[in-house]
């Protein structure tokens, strides 16, 4: 089996990494996606505690969004190379790769104000960044604030939601996704 496939996406062209699920690292303790990424379907806001989180993960796992379920977190996913030390809720940073728009955007979403600035965290940004040829979007709460100060163009989220929806039905159809289930593997409240 190769270790990558090529999809195209939106005039881009991808590599993806063929994941076998001994690659796939366990979440554990670690809920930084729960608190900091936003969830539209069930509105819940970036850096805002998920209503459904609960002491043994997730209230709704068998039922969880696709949001959630479809979720790239670069560290469980084998992006980020490393031991617990790297996982998000230990680094205070949680690595993704945005599909849309293309050709993507590498993204550092901060778990705790300033982590992205410490040494850790930076250099794996300058490591990926030289990986993967893109600088990376820190996100923090107060670019989330500017962000929900100014509105963005008619049908933007809508276009957002059809290019992930295409750049997950593709890698599905090659086969990448074959067996995974996607998003925590965590047990229900």
């Amino acid at each position: 089996m190769p270790n990558s496939r090529d999809i195209s996406v939106q005039g881009a062209t991808y590599s993806l990494k063929v994941i076998d699920h001994s690659d796939i690292k366990p979440c554990g303790d670690c809920r930084a996606c729960c608190t900091v990424v936003g969830v539209p379907e069930i509105d819940k806001a970036n850096f805002q505690p998920c209503k459904h989180e609960c002491g043994t993960g997730c209230s709704i796992y068998p039922e969880r969004p696709g949001s959630c379920r479809n979720y790239f977190c670069g560290w469980k996913w084998g992006m980020i190379e490393g031991d617990e030390r790297r996982r998000p809720d230990n680094l205070g940073v949680i690595f993704d790769f945005q599909a849309f728009p293309a050709p993507g955007v590498l993204r550092a979403w901060e778990v705790r104000p300033g982590a992205a600035s410490e040494p850790p965290a930076r250099y794996l940004m300058q490591k990926l960044e030289r990986k993967y040829g893109r600088p990376f979007l820190v996100i923090d709460q107060a670019l989330v604030q500017r962000c929900n100060a100014r509105s963005l163009p008619d049908g933007y989220w809508e276009a957002a939601a059809l290019a992930e929806a295409e750049a997950t039905e593709k890698a599905r159809a090659s086969g990448i996704l074959d067996g995974l289930s996607g998003g925590r593997n965590e047990p229900t409240c």
